[in-house]
């Protein structure tokens, strides 16, 4: 009785992760990026109600704040990426109504619009895959999601 509990329990864990949706991202670097020095870039994966704080401090506070510090492996993922480098990882979608946003640290650009990207939750389970270039002056999301 317990063999069956135990293979009961072991196929409900496997059918549960399976079904988690999601989304793969290819980062595609330009041959100059960030004066030639690693360009740290995060995946932050929140609620909409954390959206709004984690925007307010932008991308050049977000790399020294407490908050990156307190969120989980789940919730941010960290990349540090070089020009001509070409980047693919599979994100897994959360379930609960969530954002991703990407920020990237460069070294010389201060506009806060080109060191983020902001993909609205609902755009995470319509589509697969999402392209971001990786230029000299910025973030850009290469095709639609």
């Amino acid at each position: 009785m317990n063999f069956l509990r135990i293979i009961v329990i072991i196929t409900s864990l496997w059918i549960v992760s399976g079904c988690v949706p999601q989304v793969k991202l290819t980062f595609q670097c330009d041959d100059n990026v960030n004066e030639d020095m690693l360009l740290p870039v995060d995946i932050i994966l929140v609620s909409q109600s954390e959206e709004k704080a984690i925007l307010q401090l932008g991308p050049d506070a977000w790399f020294e704040s407490e908050y990156r510090n307190n969120l989980t492996k789940e919730q941010l993922i960290k990349l540090a990426l070089k020009g001509k480098e070409k980047k693919e990882i599979m994100v897994n979608v959360p379930q609960k109504e969530s954002a991703a946003i990407i920020f990237a640290d460069y070294t010389q650009i201060t506009d806060q619009n080109l060191q983020q990207i902001i993909i609205c939750h609902h755009d995470w389970r319509k589509y697969k895959q999402g392209y971001i270039r990786v230029g000299e002056h910025g973030l850009q999301i290469m095709k639609k999601w």
